[in-house]
């Protein structure tokens, strides 16, 4: 019996063995799955809660120097979609189509695909369409909050803020410039997957709001920004002008104080504008300056000492035939001296300074003026200008250049090559953005404005700035840039354009212009404003002169600029103030005034054959509403001649021009 017992003793113990053993694999496997982490179910777990789903994150403000917001963000639905989850019916999907305004096959084509388990079904919508989306409580389609962009000020200085895309990343201006600043970090909606790492929704999932990006306050300054921006548009549409452009800046810093671009553009509704009304032209828009830009080549001459200031030129009209063609003047002097040649916008006289400085030297002075590079303005997609290569220039053509055809420069060259006539001649880089601030307090050190980099002798700077107050005197080309009580230094330019069909200039198409600052005593303000192909008026003295006088003179009276002198009795004309003494003073007005015995006047005045400037002449002694259609010579008006007129009749004369080159 023993012997038989054994072997059954011997089997149980092994059984004995295997299951304490197995008890013991059981024991130690239930320790780790309950104490020690594996890694690949941790893996597995993190990836089924760790699904991400970028949202447009919110963006620092865009404030003015004086605080005002310019661009600000709005927490603002939007509407996303499981397609696996979401089975709609025919009238269902009518109405959610209606509501997010989508077309049904746009609709359908989101939601065809039930392999995908997240799909944007619209983006940045109103709270109202939000709510009317939950009220349908279609199982799948759920709403989460991103931040989206508003401007307050909407069209204000629209094209220099610029905008941004869909997904909170700048796309023009100050937004796409400074974007890395104004940028948060990036906002996520946490969600959890499935195993092949598709999400899965419950509810609305959480957000997780990062830290907002830096806030920028500009160097613009909205009232200033306003005055530009209504002159602008007033004078564009009365003058029938495709566009206009118009910057005011300090000429001392280089802090810009206003910069628009017309037609003006609501950055709130991109849906109703194109891109084109998106450049900001005085950044981006090359043109060519006209005469404006002889200030700049009797600055070379000066420079280069080939020109004296008692100098006497000869300038009678037809005196200058080059290469076949005749460059002629719309005033008609013989003798003119440096003042003289911008008093009355001679080309004659700044072609032939242009031909004694000769091509090397002006294309030196060209690019030491700053016109063939960048300003280094703090704006995205600044152009460089035009010229063609010195060594190709033949005599006509360094004489157009003289005068401003021939060379593109744009509106931002032009303020700052002005501001270092209107500082003693330092150079100065414009800037938009004065300062950039972090929620936490740190500020972004940026180095702005002045440079110690001379590009005029103190000596040319003062002569020039003396040479243009002539230009805004009562006998001067600009004399409607006059400002009561202040000292105005500016310049005409009313330059051809190119026919594209022919490559000649044409008669009719040009570019108006003034530029100036005020006080010449002791500027504060330097301002360019341009108006591409008006229709009407499209003298620089007749359309963008007036322009600059507004609106310099208001905002000197708003930052407070006394003035240089007090005035007596103002003279006006259309809106537009001179003082009686001066134009007593001036010998070739006062003759106008002998000429016209008011008290015996009955009828429209003759001005055929007379030019625009003696035309606003008389008109202005008469107290006539002139309109001016045309350029060149006075050929037609209405009324009549001699015709009787009624107070406060409006007076058209219309004008026709034979000569080449440049207009005053």
């Amino acid at each position: 019996m023993r012997h038989h017992d054994r072997p059954v003793r011997v089997r149980l113990g092994i059984c004995l063995i295997i299951f304490i053993s197995g008890f013991a694999a059981l024991m130690v496997r239930a320790w780790q799955l309950q104490l020690i982490a594996d890694r690949r179910i941790a893996r597995l777990h993190e990836q089924q809660l760790d699904r991400q789903i970028k949202l447009t994150p919110q963006r620092g403000v865009i404030y003015d120097a004086k605080g005002i917001q310019l661009a600000v963000g709005l927490r603002i639905p939007s509407i996303f979609a499981d397609p696996s989850k979401t089975k709609l019916s025919n009238s269902e999907v009518r109405r959610l189509a209606s509501i997010l305004q989508l077309s049904l096959r746009q609709l359908q084509e989101k939601l065809k695909n039930h392999e995908k388990r997240f799909v944007w079904l619209k983006r940045h919508v109103d709270p109202v369409s939000k709510e009317k989306v939950e009220a349908l409580k279609i199982h799948g389609i759920y709403a989460t909050y991103e931040w989206s962009r508003f401007y307050p000020q909407r069209e204000l200085a629209a094209q220099v803020i610029g905008f941004i895309g869909t997904d909170g990343v700048g796309l023009e201006g100050i937004e796409r410039f400074y974007d890395r600043f104004l940028q948060s970090e990036s906002l996520v909606m946490h969600t959890l997957q499935d195993a092949k790492g598709r999400p899965i929704y419950s509810g609305n999932p959480p957000v997780l709001e990062p830290e907002q990006g830096a806030s920028l306050y500009l160097t613009l300054d909205s009232t200033i920004q306003h005055f530009v921006e209504k002159e602008l548009r007033e004078a564009a549409e009365n003058s029938g002008s495709k566009a206009a452009m118009g910057v005011v800046m300090d000429p001392t810093d280089g802090r810009i104080l206003a910069m628009a671009s017309y037609p003006f553009v609501n950055p709130n509704r991109l849906d109703q504008s194109t891109s084109s009304v998106w450049r900001n032209r005085p950044v981006e828009e090359i043109f060519e300056p006209g005469s404006t830009f002889k200030v700049f080549t009797l600055a070379a001459a000066l420079e280069a000492q080939v020109l004296s200031p008692t100098q006497n030129f000869l300038c009678r009209k037809g005196s200058l035939t080059l290469n076949g063609k005749t460059i002629s003047n719309v005033v008609e002097k013989t003798w003119l001296t440096a003042d003289g040649i911008l008093k009355f916008s001679n080309n004659v006289c700044a072609a032939r300074i242009g031909l004694a400085l000769g091509r090397e030297r002006i294309a030196d002075a060209i690019f030491k003026f700053g016109f063939l590079e960048r300003t280094g303005i703090d704006f995205p997609s600044e152009a460089k200008g035009l010229l063609t290569k010195s060594e190709t220039w033949r005599p006509i053509e360094l004489a157009n250049i003289s005068f401003g055809q021939g060379i593109g420069v744009t509106a931002i060259q032009m303020v700052s090559a002005l501001s270092a006539i209107a500082n003693g001649g330092h150079a100065v880089t414009p800037y938009l953005v004065e300062r950039g601030v972090f929620p936490i307090g740190k500020e972004i050190p940026f180095q702005r404005g002045f440079q110690k980099i001379r590009i005029f002798t103190p000596r040319t700077a003062k002569l020039l700035g003396k040479w243009m107050e002539g230009v805004t005197g009562p006998d001067g080309s600009g004399f409607a840039g006059a400002i009561p009580g202040y000292r105005v230094a500016g310049k005409t330019g009313t330059a051809q354009i190119v026919e594209p069909t022919s490559g000649k200039y044409s008669n009719h198409r040009v570019m108006s212009s003034f530029m100036g600052f005020a006080p010449a005593s002791d500027p504060r303000l330097a301002a360019i404003f341009v108006f591409r192909e008006p229709q009407h008026a499209d003298y620089g003295g007749v359309l963008a002169a007036p322009v600059f006088s507004r609106v310099i003179s208001e905002s000197l009276t708003y930052l407070g600029v006394p003035p240089d002198q007090k005035m007596d009795v103002l003279v006006a004309h259309k809106g537009q103030h001179f003082s009686n003494k001066k134009l007593k003073e001036n010998t070739e007005i006062e003759k106008l005034r002998q000429d016209i015995d008011l008290s015996q006047y009955d009828g429209a005045p003759d001005f055929r054959g007379m030019t625009i400037r003696e035309v606003l002449s008389h008109a202005q002694k008469l107290s006539l509403n002139v309109r001016i259609v045309g350029s060149g010579v006075a050929i037609r008006q209405e009324p009549a001649p001699g015709k009787l007129l009624s107070k406060n009749q409006p007076f058209k004369v219309y004008f026709t021009q034979d000569h080449i080159g440049e207009r005053t």
